[in-house]
């Protein structure tokens, strides 16, 4: 009868914190991971992870892009913030200003997944862009040919271009507050002037470039996972993809932000869900929307990279060829600001 009256007791526990609502958490990311980390938020959602006492957790995913909190402009405070943040460039939230009063940044991946800046250029654009590097597509850009670039000022791919400009012409990719300067600036002019238009370029050349006026570009950047999205309607066109010498890599780390106001309970929903981002059925998933996993890179026989490799998207990327911003916050705030009056 003790038996029984425990395994009752059981049955009637479970129902209890079955009705329980959803513990709620909000996790922004940047558009660039946005696919990914919106489809594992579903999938995640659907096992019915709990925490405390048997609370459900659901991961509701807003976006939040990185040069938005470069600026300090996310207004989080200490009773109004998200409980976690993916970003896209660890190089530039990492000399963010503060995440806001009360909050406080605690690592919870250094690397969820990886990507990159590319150029395009179709095989119809070749006597434009013979070539497709900085010296290639600059060149055309002097010749009154059309680009398609991200802005920089809304946009970290549109930052990431610019900065990937600067290592071409510094000629490493370990970045000083100097390499900022003038001179790296009149380098990268004529790329900046070649956009006919940011608004209409959008902050997604790739989908700007497989559109019906694509063809009008000689060439553009973008986020490697962009590229690849993409892939289907553009590989109709022939592209032709270069990468920089300087890469500047998209780590993706994710963070949990914290204050006193948050639970233990939704601390830990938001480790359980950084977590999952890192299992290998999510590693994999992550390479379906064109990101490269964290630690490794894709098989050679992945459908959409061994497609992209047929017009030049690379097997790996190399570590020894990164991009490091300065720490220097002024350097920095001096050629975001420089970069948002070029674009106008």
């Amino acid at each position: 009868m003790l038996f029984v009256g425990v395994a009752a007791a059981i049955v009637a526990l479970t129902q209890v914190f079955r009705a329980q609502p959803a513990l709620e958490v909000v996790v922004v990311t940047d558009p660039l991971a946005e696919r990914w980390v919106r489809d594992a938020a579903a999938r995640f959602n659907e096992q019915g992870v709990s925490v405390g006492v048997g609370q459900r957790v659901r991961v509701t995913v807003q976006t939040l892009g990185d040069m938005t909190a470069f600026a300090g402009q996310q207004g989080w405070t200490q009773a109004n913030h998200p409980d976690g943040w993916v970003a896209a460039w660890s190089g530039v939230v990492s000399s963010s200003s503060s995440v806001g009063a009360g909050v406080t940044k605690r690592t919870l991946s250094e690397s969820l997944a990886r990507s990159t800046m590319v150029w395009m250029s179709r095989q119809s654009a070749a006597s434009r862009v013979p070539e497709v590097t900085w010296a290639g597509v600059r060149a055309a850009a002097e010749a009154g040919h059309d680009l398609a670039l991200p802005a920089a000022d809304t946009t970290v791919q549109g930052f990431a271009a610019l900065v990937s400009g600067v290592a071409q012409f510094a000629e490493r990719g370990v970045l000083e507050a100097d390499a900022l300067g003038d001179p790296a600036r009149a380098f990268l002019l004529p790329v900046v002037d070649a956009v006919p238009n940011y608004t209409t370029v959008g902050a997604d050349p790739a989908l700007t470039m497989s559109g019906t006026t694509g063809s009008t570009y000689a060439a553009g950047m973008a986020a490697e996972n962009q590229w690849l999205s993409q892939l289907g309607v553009l590989a109709g066109s022939t592209p032709r993809f270069g990468y920089p010498e300087w890469l500047v890599v998209f780590d993706f780390p994710m963070y949990g932000l914290e204050s006193t106001t948050q639970t233990a309970e939704e601390r830990e929903a938001v480790r359980l869900f950084a977590e999952y981002l890192q299992t290998p059925d999510q590693q994999n998933n992550a390479m379906g929307f064109g990101l490269r996993p964290a630690k490794s890179e894709p098989p050679a026989d992945h459908p959409l990279f061994s497609q992209g490799a047929q017009y030049g998207i690379a097997a790996a990327l190399s570590p020894m060829r990164a991009v490091t911003l300065p720490p220097n916050r002024s350097a920095l705030n001096s050629f975001a600001a420089w970069a948002s009056n070029a674009q106008r």
